[in-house]
């Protein structure tokens, strides 16, 4: 695990865009902390625990499938291409919720207003837009207020039974996604009606502070009995998130996330933005990237909850103090070169491009050259071996590096919710494996930072271990469940 997956995971714990309604975690409010005691129950017994609370939940998931708005949205996807940029409403719904989006957004809010580039807004994709059965694309009318998408409901079906609306509200502020300048919605509605019948309802509000940092992300989705909560809000200096999905007023999963942050600002965002210029033989590449380093500085105490039935994980972390315990970057040494092909290519030069040599010198050197050549093999794979095994050392001693900082940086662990009681802790150990080159003559070997589980009585498991015994009615209902969305 590197620095931009440390990157990843800070902004997913300070800008989550997936967590509960409620403002608080059940850690919060006392009803799990890291301090509980271990299940003695034993590891079987745990897992069949674990086992059961995954199936009840997969259960809770099956009439998803039969919603009538999934088979729509399914069938739609199915139609081919609709011609709606919606200000690129695939490339902004990605911005706003996965974490590279998020951090494309952290990271190009700085440029917002900053040039003449044309503004793409929301309405500039309103209209009405038809599916045509007899030419297999949407015939598009003319809409002043709404995008709306008529289509077939079910797979194989001419007439358009359903119908999905957008509508949106906006104050003006426009952010920078992509090197593109984008109308930011303050209000989003949209609804899906099937056979006349509502299928889909989403309202989301979106407020920004007066730099345009985000302030607060609303929003609630609702498919037949299912419902999905999102909020997001950053405010004095603590970004708090949390998702659920409920099935009626029953709970199916939810994750919240809050960290502490030192004073994210436009200002401090923007210097965080660095050029850099690479230069090669007839040319030069410029660009802007984003210091993650120095964002993970500035974000503090991280904390992360998801919660499925009655199994929780926890974890907690000080970003800032993390990255300043992860080993410095290894310098590797240079890969050897064979030197019978850097000597052939010099002498081809000499003689062919630059005319230094003669015919009969060339032919000359060329020959002592291939009475070199085995002698050269044979140094080649030395160098080779060795290069092989320094870098393995080295990146033996990062990755050591790496699993101390975050064995005393990050807490992570899994409870059991019903009985208080801790299931496993989240450790991290060096994971070794290796590869063979020219015929298994060398052997090179790799090392990863691995998470393991570690239980009550001091054993560990990796969680490929733990997972290949026990689960398989959880794995038949999953598949299963996922069958039930294939059409």
């Amino acid at each position: 695990m590197k620095r931009h997956l440390l990157f990843s995971l800070a902004l997913a714990s300070c800008a989550l865009m997936h967590s509960c309604s409620k403002d608080k975690t059940p850690a919060d409010e006392g009803e799990i902390d890291f301090e509980l005691p271990y299940s003695k129950e034993g590891i079987a017994a745990d897992k069949d625990f674990l086992e059961t609370e995954g199936r009840a939940t997969v259960k809770k998931m099956e009439a998803l499938a039969s919603e009538p708005a999934i088979e729509a949205l399914q069938t739609l996807a199915d139609l081919g291409t609709l011609d709606i940029s919606v200000m690129d409403i695939n490339k902004f719904g990605r911005s706003g919720q996965t974490v590279s989006g998020i951090q494309k957004m952290l990271s190009t809010v700085v440029s917002i207003n900053s040039s003449a580039q044309e503004l793409q807004k929301f309405s500039d994709s309103f209209g009405i837009y038809t599916y045509n059965a007899k030419t297999g694309n949407f015939d598009k009318t003319s809409s002043n207020d709404k995008i709306e998408v008529l289509f077939p409901a079910k797979k194989g079906a001419k007439s358009n039974t359903a119908k999905f609306t957008v509508t949106y509200q906006t104050n003006g502020k426009t952010i920078d996604l992509d090197g593109d300048l984008y109308e930011i919605p303050t209000a989003i509605a949209a609804g899906m009606l099937v056979d006349g019948k509502s299928a889909m309802e989403l309202k989301a509000v979106l407020e920004t502070h007066g730099d345009n940092m985000p302030k607060l992300a609303q929003a609630d989705l609702s498919i037949g009995q299912y419902k999905a909560t999102t909020n997001v809000s950053n405010e004095s200096s603590v970004v708090k998130a949390n998702f659920a999905l409920l099935l009626g007023s029953d709970e199916i999963l939810s994750v919240s996330a809050d960290s502490k942050h030192d004073n994210l600002t436009y200002k401090k965002l923007q210097d965080l933005n660095k050029e850099y210029t690479e230069t090669w033989d007839g040319g030069s590449y410029t660009y802007t990237e984003f210091d993650g380093h120095g964002f993970l500085e500035l974000v503090k105490g991280s904390n992360l909850s998801f919660k499925i039935a009655g199994v929780q994980f926890l974890g907690s972390t000080d970003f800032s103090k993390l990255v300043n315990a992860l080993p410095a970057d290894p310098d590797y040494p240079e890969y050897p070169q064979h030197q019978y092909y850097v000597r052939m290519y010099e002498l081809h030069k000499k003689f062919n491009e630059e005319g230094s040599i003669t015919l009969n010198d060339y032919q000359k050197e060329l020959a002592k050259l291939e009475q070199e050549r085995e002698k050269l093999e044979a140094d080649y794979k030395v160098a080779q071996a060795t290069y092989r095994q320094e870098v393995s050392a080295i990146e033996k001693k990062y990755v050591e590096g790496e699993v101390a900082a975050f064995n005393n940086n990050m807490q992570l662990a899994i409870f059991n919710t019903v009985k208080s009681t801790k299931l496993a802790t989240v450790k991290f150990q060096v994971a070794e494996s290796s590869y063979s080159y020219d015929n298994n003559e060398i052997v090179q070997y790799y090392y990863d930072a691995e998470p393991v589980l570690v239980f009550g009585d001091k054993s560990q498991q990796s969680f490929d271990e733990f997972g290949d015994k026990g689960f398989g009615n959880l794995i038949t209902d999953i598949e299963s469940l996922l069958k039930k969305f294939e059409r």
